[in-house]
């Protein structure tokens, strides 16, 4: 069977959100994938409409959103996990209220899709905090591309 390049992405976006759906399902929180085209005037909030790139719960709840780029063969995926909204905040730039659920304690997060992670890729991971050299370098890019600056 040969697969056209959209079924090729979406079949590589399954096979790396596999670490998070498993994650989270440790968590308590069974995501699936989301089912809508990606609209054509999506709203400011990314978390107010799942679409098929995004992780949802049965509800269809937003949990994870995410992106793709491909250049040739390769792909860069990021994404972005709604965790602990700050409600005041998420009114006054969306205009609406935070619909997700509290999670478990961040830690227990972080420490649950490292593992998850780990074994889906088979690889052991140490997370470090970055180095002086490399947040100058962050700082450095976010000057160059007109973002903040520390």
């Amino acid at each position: 069977m040969v697969w056209g390049l959209g079924q090729r992405r979406r079949q590589v976006y399954e096979h790396l959100c596999q670490f998070l759906r498993v994650g989270f399902e440790r968590l308590g929180w069974p995501l699936r994938l989301g089912q809508e085209p990606y609209p054509s005037h999506a709203p400011i909030n990314c978390f107010a409409r799942a679409t098929v790139a995004d992780l949802v719960l049965p509800s269809g709840e937003k949990v994870i959103g995410s992106a793709q780029a491909w250049q040739g063969d390769r792909v860069l995926q990021q994404g972005s996990i709604v965790l602990t909204p700050d409600p005041d905040l998420w009114q006054q730039v969306f205009g609406s209220v935070p619909h997700c659920q509290s999670l478990p304690p961040l830690e227990r997060v972080q420490t649950t899709l490292l593992e998850a992670f780990e074994a889906q890729w088979q690889v052991r991971l140490t997370p470090e905090p970055f180095s002086d050299r490399e947040w100058q370098e962050v700082y450095t890019l976010l000057n160059l591309s007109g973002g903040f600056s520390a």
